[in-house]
């Protein structure tokens, strides 16, 4: 057996063990220069379950588990009927239904529709996420005019229904960039990135008979040179990193699309495409833009088709933001932190801003797009602290562990492990601290309280290593085991209760407690 398949296998036992009556098939294999990540898609009765499962195998550790399944006993089998392919939540139970997959005439857009035991439709589901090579010279914003100019928008900084600007252009920079050259003719298109007209409005895509592209801002052709620029940029930081294979996928880019409105977004249709707007200010003059939706792109590229769940979506804004504002940061540290620089924060809309207080939970909301702001914020604290470089870096790993209705709290824990798998902890210490901060982590120990007949106490004695977890239980025997965050056994301890007391041998981290015995039962997490 081939070591690729040795790996496979022992990732779909593992899942196995970690959830019990479940089979797995393996969806996606990815490998960093960190670890390798074994996506499995779960089933029961022989049946699909919309969730999924991924299996992290660092080069330098034990092995983890990440994602959540329902216990089997919510799955039941007695009414599954023979056209069910796949388990879905709906309205808090799960329920076997018909799935239909749909694209549109360009391999797109895909839409997942459900429906039940009649033929009648009863979810949707839309995969869109909103918001010879040859050199050629081109005038670009670089990153935006705003920024350039160091200045706010109004005055001589304003759209002005696209008007070519005298002004306006003197914030061009002059640029190459990689183009294809053939018969005679240079597009605009590369290996990766290839812009092309396929949605409304029409607006065919420019090319030159020469390798020069000084179209002015006015110009549709300045919008295809600046995205293609733009995109070049980042995946080229990107390879850089070592994340080569992160962002190896074609995507199709319309850079007068979304039927001219105030809007653009990413669809992870048979092939990835991304569709940029032209009301207000044309989203492809913003390269805060064009690289939140390209990070959409990358999300989709390292966790395929997890992007469901509130919490997760909100996340996915987040990351697209965050790597906006880094990007803008390359360029300039003017207000780098507002994301849509040129495209918001104008009479068009407000924009966002990762320079925010915004704390968990109190500030998540069913708006993904206000909820964002949470992680975002989170991402651009951790980069004023260890850096641009090693906070891409821990961004681009993360997104390898992303799962469908992956909550911010898992996601921060998550986090931590990435830090340490990547930076073997050097930045553990910063991370925390902001991601605590930020209400994102439990806080330190456990609280207090009742849950089935078992009472914790000492909690923050235990947490910073001064005392044992008190346990007051029912009479009678109980078995405690403390498991790390991969789903390994660290340390178990029988005892009788009702009075139990236990002082693991832990180093820092996070940790999940069960308790069992007869008529208790509990788990509790437990960050030390």
């Amino acid at each position: 057996m081939s070591a690729a398949a040795q790996q496979t296998t022992e990732a779909e036992a593992l899942a196995a063990i970690r959830f019990p009556g479940y089979s797995f098939e393996t969806n996606h294999v990815f490998q960093t220069d960190h670890a390798t990540y074994t996506r499995l898609q779960p089933f029961s009765a022989g049946i699909q379950v919309d969730r999924q499962v991924v299996i992290v195998q660092p080069y330098n550790g034990e092995m983890r588990v990440m994602g959540l399944l329902p216990p089997v006993s919510d799955l039941i089998t007695s009414l599954v009927y023979t056209e069910a392919c796949i388990w879905i939540l709906q309205n808090d139970s799960w329920e076997a239904v018909q799935m239909s997959t749909q694209t549109d005439r360009h391999g797109h857009d895909r839409t997942d529709v459900f429906l039940n035991e009649e033929g009648d439709t009863i979810s949707v589901r839309s995969w869109r996420s909103y918001f010879g090579d040859s050199t050629v010279t081109a005038r670009v914003f670089r990153p935006d005019p705003i920024t350039v100019a160091e200045a706010e928008y109004g005055g001589d900084l304003v759209d002005n229904n696209d008007a070519d600007d005298p002004v306006l252009n003197s914030l061009r920079s002059l640029v190459t960039v990689t183009a294809t050259f053939e018969d005679d003719t240079f597009f605009l298109y590369d290996t990766f990135i290839r812009l092309k007209d396929f949605a409304a409005p029409v607006q065919p895509v420019a090319w030159s008979l020469t390798p020069v592209f000084d179209a002015g801002r006015g110009d549709p052709a300045f919008e295809d040179v600046n995205t293609l620029y733009h995109l070049q940029q980042c995946r080229n930081w990107l390879v850089s990193l070592g994340y080569e294979e992160l962002c190896s996928f074609e995507i199709d880019i319309d850079t007068h699309g979304a039927d001219g409105a105030d809007n653009s977004f990413f669809s992870s249709g048979g092939t990835p495409s991304i569709q940029f707007g032209e009301g207000g200010v044309d989203d492809a003059e913003d390269a805060d833009v064009i690289i939140h939706e390209y990070m959409h792109a990358l999300s989709h590229s390292a966790a395929p088709f997890s992007n469901t769940g509130i919490e997760r979506r909100a996340m996915d804004e987040g990351y697209a933001d965050y790597l906006a504002a880094s990007y803008s940061l390359q360029w300039s540290s003017y207000r780098w932190q507002d994301v849509f620089s040129w495209d918001g924060h104008n009479e068009f809309w407000d924009g966002r801003t990762t320079d925010n207080d915004k704390h968990y939970p109190e500030d998540n909301s069913l708006n993904i797009y206000a909820a964002s702001g949470i992680w975002s914020g989170a991402l651009a604290d951790i980069l004023e602290s260890i850096g641009k470089e090693n906070t891409d870096k821990l961004v681009l790993e993360a997104l390898y562990g992303s799962y469908d209705e992956m909550t911010m709290p898992e996601a921060a824990l998550w986090l931590l492990d990435v830090e340490d798998m990547l930076f073997g902890g050097l930045y553990h210490e910063e991370v925390f601290t902001i991601l605590d901060t930020r209400g994102l982590l439990p806080s330190t120990g456990v609280q207090e309280q009742q849950l089935y007949n078992i009472s914790f106490y000492n909690t923050n004695a235990f947490a910073d290593g001064t005392g044992p977890l008190l346990i007051i239980t029912d009479p009678g025997k109980q078995l405690l085991q403390m498991f790390d965050m991969s789903g390994r056994m660290v340390s178990s301890f029988c005892g009788e209760g009702p009075e139990l007391e236990w002082m693991p041998p832990l180093t820092s981290g996070s940790y999940l407690l069960t308790v069992t015995g007869r008529t208790t039962g509990s788990t509790m997490l437990i960050v030390k």
